[in-house]
């Protein structure tokens, strides 16, 4: 299994991006609702300006993972989303998907998740 870096996305990123993110939330749940659900949802959840707005938001962090020269997974990390939390410092993970292809290989899943606890808070 080739080295895998995880760094901020950029702006370069937002076409390949939102296609990791259709095809691990696909790949993921696909058999769990009708076809039409699905893609109805992945319509409305990664659209390509909103994968740009991500990127540009400075409440959040997106983190991907790159294996090689490609994008194996992703994780979304907000500050303060949740209205419960806003008095506290926390961090929510409201995304973390890998392609399936690639989940068990090099332990990249872990990569991701220590990611997210050596963010400040």
């Amino acid at each position: 299994m080739t080295a895998s870096t995880i760094r901020l996305a950029t702006k370069q990123m937002p076409k390949e991006l939102m296609e990791v993110c259709k095809k691990s939330f696909f790949d993921t749940f696909t058999g769990t609702c009708t076809e039409l659900d699905m893609q109805t949802y992945l319509a409305k959840t990664f659209p390509l300006q909103r994968i740009i707005d991500e990127i540009n938001d400075q409440a959040c962090w997106l983190y991907v993972l790159v294996n090689a020269t490609k994008i194996a997974g992703y994780v979304k990390i907000g500050r303060n989303l949740i209205t419960e939390m806003k008095s506290r410092k926390a961090l929510e993970i409201e995304r973390l998907y890998l392609l399936h292809k690639c989940i068990g290989k090099g332990n990249m899943e872990n990569a991701l998740m220590q990611k997210c606890f050596k963010l400040p808070r």
